[in-house]
């Protein structure tokens, strides 16, 4: 018997389908749920302070190129430009901010002695004391580019405070948490009260650095600052991106590094500033520590890390 051709079709594609059907059937696997299983590693305090204090010891110096973005109170909000960086330990810093085809937009300074911050558009130059780096700035106003201070993204960027056993008004301790150990320093003032004086957080996969937290001389956060992307530079490793949170002034400083050289001869000359005759030059002071907190924080803590 023969079929006709509107019977071969309806057979023709029941097969099609039976094909495909039975086809997918042969592709066909189970996907299991993969657990992946992180190690975390065990340290001690010590352990932990000997691994920091090598790591900053192996730098003496850098010379970087970066982006730097600036916020001043408002969440997520970053005027960028670029900017290059020298950095002589222990005390020296210089930041340049520049945009492509455009004067200098800031230039900061900093030794042991002085800071300064020159802004060229409004030829000011405001200087200050860097000794004073534990101090928060008296501003009542919103903050701007002018309240910050060289010296104090210097103290982010380095961990220089080292542990040993002849301070003996400074002292640590550890907390230990699931995936992260806190080092805690802490600095005993007048009747047996403890300050906190910094705060460390490393991860434990790898035993790295990622948020470090600096106090002033009256126990109140100074500067939030958050580290990712680690590479090694030479024998010692740097986070190539940098958050600096300041909730008393109410700003955040992002440092996105391109380029870094480490260990580099550095001239002297870098890190000194002589305004010139047409520079106004504005003192900086200490703020009055009955100042409360600018009101422009308070959605501070709900920014989110960007890049």
């Amino acid at each position: 018997m023969r079929l006709n051709l509107s019977a071969k079709t309806v057979i023709f594609f029941t097969l099609i389908g039976v094909f495909l059907y039975g086809g997918c059937s042969l592709f066909r696997y189970e996907i299991k749920k993969r657990e992946v299983k992180v190690s975390y590693k065990e340290a001690s305090l010590d352990r932990l302070l000997e691994l920091i204090n090598r790591n900053q010891e192996l730098i003496h110096s850098l010379t970087a190129s970066l982006q730097v973005g600036l916020n001043f109170g408002v969440p997520g909000k970053y005027d960028n430009c670029n900017g290059q960086l020298l950095i002589e330990r222990p005390h020296k810093i210089r930041l340049t901010g520049y945009r492509s085809l455009m004067p200098t937009i800031f230039l900061m300074v900093a030794d042991a002695d002085n800071y300064w911050v020159y802004i060229p558009s409004k030829k000011k130059a405001y200087q200050g004391l860097t000794a004073e780096n534990n101090m928060l700035s008296r501003k009542g106003e919103e903050a701007s580019i002018e309240d910050i201070k060289p010296h104090e993204i210097l103290a982010a960027l380095m961990l220089d405070d080292k542990i040993t056993p002849s301070q003996s008004k400074r002292k640590a301790y550890l907390d230990i948490l699931p995936n992260m150990y806190i080092i805690n320093i802490v600095e005993r003032k007048g009747e047996g009260l403890l300050y906190p004086v910094r705060r460390i957080w490393v991860e434990r996969e790898e035993l790295t650095v990622v948020r470090h937290e600096l106090f002033d001389s009256q126990g109140r956060l100074r500067s939030e600052v958050y580290f990712r992307n680690h590479r090694p530079a030479g024998e010692a490793t740097f986070p190539w991106l940098v958050l600096i949170k300041r909730p008393w002034e109410g700003m955040s400083i992002r440092l996105v590094f391109k380029k870094i050289k480490l260990n580099q001869p550095l001239n002297p000359e870098a890190f000194r500033f002589q305004p010139s005759e047409s520079v106004d030059v504005i003192r900086v002071g200490t703020h009055n520590p009955g100042l409360p907190i600018r009101i422009s924080t308070k959605n501070y803590r709900n920014e989110q890390w960007q890049t």
